[in-house]
């Protein structure tokens, strides 16, 4: 065998980068009902131990599945919800790994089989024939949170560290602000849904296959934020600063203006950021039967 030959056949190479000390697991299981039947397009919501606050709020699959993706290490509960069944909560669980959950078992409500209730209170998830409807407006865990924050709860979707918007595993989502695409850059974009509280946001749609119609936009998905209808006229704004501390620290502010007339809406912001960026870089060798190590930043 020939040299070169050896080389290819001894050579391999693990590459590691590592930026920001944070670190985030998933969360997975699946729900049953009393005859370990799945329970297909249930609600699962994480929520902080005291069961109020909603971190995320996910469906379960055609087969009961779930899986809740990016979250942080801490204290945590489960709740789950389904039409005519009584809803589940789990006892508090730490999660510093990825978690497999017990299968949940949900039991029936009597009480919802023997009655009928006429109500126009929308579900929190709504699964629709070609989108999810995450319903803002019907839920107190979204009080006080910003348009971003909520966008983080909304199913299906995942902010990483950059705070690029994942849909499924997918980068590249196209965002639409009451049924039109938003013209705004990444940054721009996030410091304008920051601006949002709740109580502006009816719903967020997330269309994982747009249709022909949405034409070649969004063809990692889709998500529409549609806003409640406001006849208030008049300017407003907001300016934010915050900082963060990792190995570098980082100093970011941000100013925004919105004015809307009877038959316009105008909008502008600035936003500035001074700080280092840091990565580490580990490097493992395995060559010819010798190991080699080396680590940059």
């Amino acid at each position: 065998m020939s040299t070169i030959v050896k080389y290819f056949a001894f050579f391999f190479s693990f590459l590691i980068v590592i930026s920001g000390y944070s670190q985030s697991y998933t969360i997975q299981g699946n729900l049953q009902d009393e005859n370990r039947e799945p329970l297909s397009y249930a609600t699962i919501m994480l929520k902080d131990t005291s069961g109020i606050n909603m971190i995320k709020a996910e469906l379960t699959d055609a087969d009961g599945k779930y899986i809740i993706m990016s979250v942080d290490p801490g204290m945590y509960v489960i709740e789950t919800s389904f039409l005519g069944y009584i809803n589940y909560q789990s006892d508090p669980m730490m999660i510093n790994s990825n978690l497999d959950v017990d299968p949940i078992i949900m039991a029936q409500d009597a009480a919802q089989l023997d009655e009928v209730t006429i109500t126009s209170r929308r579900p929190l998830i709504e699964v629709q024939a070609d989108r999810t409807v995450f319903n803002v407006e019907n839920t107190l865990n979204a009080t006080g949170s910003n348009g971003f924050e909520l966008l983080r709860k909304a199913p299906g979707v995942v902010i990483d560290n950059n705070d690029n918007i994942i849909l499924e595993g997918k980068t590249g989502v196209q965002i639409f602000i009451n049924g039109k695409p938003s013209v705004l850059s990444a940054d721009d974009l996030k410091i304008f849904l920051e601006t949002l509280q709740s109580t502006d946001i009816d719903k967020i749609e997330i269309i994982t296959q747009p249709s022909s119609k949405y034409d070649a936009a969004g063809n990692a998905g889709i998500i529409n934020i549609q806003l409640k209808k406001d006849k208030r006229f008049g300017t407003n704004g907001s300016l934010s600063s915050g900082y963060t501390q990792g190995k570098n620290g980082r100093f970011n502010s941000s100013v925004s203006l919105n004015n809307r007339g009877s038959n316009y809406n105008a909008y502008g912001n600035y936003s500035n950021s001074i700080g280092q960026s840091w990565n580490f870089i580990n490097l493992n060798r395995f060559q010819s039967g010798i190991n080699y190590d080396s680590r940059s930043e």
